[in-house]
């Protein structure tokens, strides 16, 4: 039988559990491999569960060349549409699956995946149907060679962010101090000074919902600018030797990160807040929300 690899597009997908692998080696023992699988660039690109399951009983896998059946058809396509619905997989799953499938290049053109325009992070988004910030994660992971263990399901994307910072940590602290990079901390300071401090009219009951949804959305367009200032300034210093100041900026775009991550769920909850408040709007027959303060104010003194 002929030694095969896994093709990359094949191994952006996860493989059998070990009891459904084992149900495949019972139904080829018995019946025989009922479909052929596809070889491209020399590797199986479609029917590696059914190879492994051939060795397993000893037997040849059969295969037919891509090229030569579906002449001119793009493999990613294929690949996903033979895998990406037919599998029950996690949100990070299907992340670091649109990610793998969108950083493959052909062989013998290794640069076509950087020559072509790639898929923007908010349209793999829609591909995979998680957040665009979903996507960055996938990617990090990715290029951080943890790709593979999300796809499985042996780690999570928060996981693999994690082992990914934690990776970082020695190095930076390995690094020569050096002298903090003025401009970055005065930013950080003064965008402190007017980020930290939530809006006082969120949680004003006389306000709209509308406005308090504005708050947070310029709150959060502040910190995303942050993350990308502090991106900026990392990548800056990464070719040198400032460690302390790597070090710091690190720490100020994880606490920028975080703090995105709550302002995310409190829009939601907010969202929540003002459905209800309409639906209690429209229950009252008025025309504004602070109308139906002054109508609750009422029920309530007249029950009262």
């Amino acid at each position: 039988m002929i030694d095969f690899q896994r093709h990359p597009l094949s191994a952006a997908f996860p493989t059998f559990t070990e009891d459904d692998l084992d149900a495949l080696v019972e139904d080829i023992r018995q019946f025989g491999q009922r479909e052929s699988g596809l070889a491209l660039e020399g590797m199986i690109l479609d029917g590696w569960n059914r190879y492994q399951a051939c060795l397993r009983l000893g037997v040849d896998f059969n295969y037919l060349e891509f090229e030569d059946e579906y002449p001119g058809m793009d493999p990613r396509a294929y690949v996903k549409s033979k895998n990406y619905h037919r599998r029950h997989m996690t949100a990070s799953q299907r992340a670091a699956s649109i990610v793998a499938l969108s950083q493959w290049a052909p062989a013998g053109n290794p640069n076509l995946a950087t020559v072509a325009r790639l898929p923007t992070n908010a349209e793999l988004a829609r591909e995979a149907d998680v957040s665009p910030r979903t996507i960055s994660h996938a990617k990090a992971a990715h290029e951080a060679g943890l790709g593979e263990a999300v796809i499985s399901g042996a780690l999570s994307l928060r996981e693999a962010d994690a082992q990914i910072k934690a990776s970082r940590a020695p190095i930076i602290r390995e690094q020569k101090v050096a002298p903090a990079h003025e401009a970055a901390a005065e930013w950080a300071a003064r965008t402190d000074a007017t980020v930290a401090q939530p809006s006082p009219r969120v949680d004003a009951v006389e306000d709209s919902s509308r406005d308090g949804d504005d708050d947070l959305i310029i709150e959060l367009e502040a910190l995303q600018n942050r993350v990308s200032v502090l991106s900026a300034e990392i990548d800056s210093l990464t070719a040198t030797d400032h460690g302390a100041e790597i070090h710091k900026l690190t720490q100020l775009l994880v606490n920028a990160d975080d703090k995105i991550a709550r302002f995310e769920e409190r829009m939601k909850d907010l969202k929540d807040f003002g459905a209800k408040f309409d639906a209690l709007r429209k229950l009252l027959h008025v025309k504004s929300n602070r109308e139906v303060v002054g109508a609750v104010r009422k029920l309530v003194e007249a029950k009262q």
